[in-house]
C-alpha cells in the first residue's frame, strides 16, 4: 500500500465511499490580476518528520501555522504542525496514529487520532500541548474537520445507532447536528467565526445556522455536492457532481444565494475546499492532459498553483494573506506552502 493510500485510509475511515459510491463573498479588488498573483506564489516543501517519507498539509491560520500529517515510518501517521520553519509532532491519543485538520488564529488544532488499544478514531482537539479527546455522539468512531476561533469544533460521529451524524463541539459538549429530511447521514466539513457550519447531508450540500440544516441550491444540472469550507461572509466552497457516464465534480461556490460553477484547468473534473474572507477559493482541478493541479480562482479566474517537477498538486486552504497549503508528489506526497 503506498503512503498516500495509507493517509487515506487512514483519514477516510468515516468518509464518503458509501455517498460518493451512489453517484462560494464580497471583496475588494487587488492591484495585480489574480492570475499574476498565482504567479508569484513560491511553493515550499514542508518536509517530514524523521524517518517519513511523506507529509500532507491540510489547514493553515491567519498567523501563517500550518498542519497537517506526516509519515513517522512505515505504517504510521502522526499529526503535526508547522511553525516558524518547525516541525512538531502532536502525537497522539495514546494509539498508533493521528492527523490534523484544522487551526484557528489561537493555536488550537483539531483532527482524529486512535486511543490507546484501539483502531478506531476519535476527534480531537489539541491545545497548550494537550490533546483532548472529543468522545463521539454514542458510537465508536469519531473525526473532527474544522474549529472556528472560539474554540468551536465540528466534524463527524458514529451514533449509537451506527450512522454517521455531524456534530458540533461546545464546551465540552459534543452536539448532533442531525440530518436533513430523508437522510441518515450527514457530515460538517468546517466552520465560521459566526457560528455557521458547513458540510453535507445525504447527497445535498448543506449549512446549519443555529442548528438549523438548510440544503444548498446545486447549479444547473447538478444532482449532488458537498460544502467544504466558509468564510466569516457567508461565502461557501465545495463541489457539484453531474452525472454524466461517470461522474464528474466541479468546484463550486455559493454566495448571496447563488451557486456558480468555477470551471477547471481544460480538464473534466474539480474540486475547491476553502475560501478566505478575499474571496479566494482553493482546490485542485484536472488540465486538459488529464492531470490533476491545484488552483486558486478570484474575481472569475482560476489559475493554477502546479509547479514543474511536481505532479498531482492540490490546494487544500488559504488563510486572510493569501498563503495556500497542500500537498503533491515529488516523487512522494510532500506538504506545501505557496506564499
Amino acid at each position: 500500500m503506498t503512503s498516500r493510500n495509507r493517509f487515506r485510509q487512514v483519514t477516510g475511515l468515516l468518509m464518503l465511499a458509501p455517498l460518493l459510491a451512489a453517484v462560494q463573498t464580497t471583496e475588494s479588488p487587488a492591484a495585480a490580476s489574480p492570475a499574476a498573483r498565482a504567479a508569484q506564489l513560491r511553493l515550499t516543501d514542508l518536509g517530514t518528520l524523521q524517518g517519513g517519507c511523506c507529509s500532507f498539509a491540510e489547514g493553515i491560520n491567519d498567523l501563517g501555522e500550518v498542519v497537517g500529517s506526516s509519515d513517522v515510518g512505515n505504517t504510521i501517521t502522526h499529526a503535526v504542525l508547522w511553525r516558524e520553519g518547525e516541525m512538531t509532532d502532536l502525537g497522539t491519543l495514546g494509539g498508533f496514529s493521528s492527523h490534523a485538520t484544522d487551526i484557528n488564529n489561537r493555536s488550537d488544532v483539531v483532527g482524529a487520532s486512535n486511543p490507546a488499544d484501539s483502531f478506531d478514531l476519535h476527534a480531537f482537539l489539541w491545545r497548550d500541548g494537550e490533546m483532548l479527546d472529543l468522545g463521539t455522539l454514542g458510537g465508536s468512531t469519531s473525526s473532527a474537520a474544522g474549529v472556528n476561533d472560539a474554540g468551536e469544533v465540528v466534524g463527524y460521529s458514529t451514533t449509537s445507532f451506527g450512522e454517521l451524524h455531524a456534530f458540533l463541539w461546545r464546551d465540552g459538549v459534543m452536539s448532533d447536528l442531525g440530518t436533513t429530511a430523508g437522510s441518515t447521514l450527514s457530515l460538517a466539513h468546517a466552520i465560521n467565526n459566526r457560528g455557521q457550519v458547513v458540510g453535507q447531508s445525504g447527497q445535498a450540500p448543506v449549512v446549519w445556522r443555529r442548528g438549523v440544516a438548510t440544503a444548498l441550491a446545486l447549479p444547473s444540472g447538478g444532482t449532488y455536492g458537498a460544502a467544504q469550507g466558509n468564510n466569516d461572509r457567508g461565502a461557501i466552497a465545495g463541489y457539484t457532481g453531474y452525472p454524466s457516464g461517470l461522474s464528474v465534480n466541479r468546484a463550486t461556490l455559493w454566495r448571496r444565494g447563488m451557486a456558480v460553477d468555477l470551471g477547471t484547468l481544460g480538464g473534466a473534473n474539480s474540486m475547491a475546499f476553502d475560501v478566505n474572507n478575499r474571496g479566494q477559493v482553493v482546490g485542485w482541478a484536472n488540465t486538459a492532459d488529464g492531470a490533476s493541479a491545484a488552483f486558486v480562482w478570484q474575481d472569475g479566474v482560476m489559475t493554477s498553483l502546479g509547479a514543474l517537477g511536481w505532479n498531482g498538486t492540490e490546494a487544500r486552504a488559504v488563510n486572510r494573506q493569501g498563503q495556500v497549503v497542500g500537498h503533491g508528489q515529488h516523487p512522494n506526497f510532500q506538504a506545501v506552502l505557496w506564499q
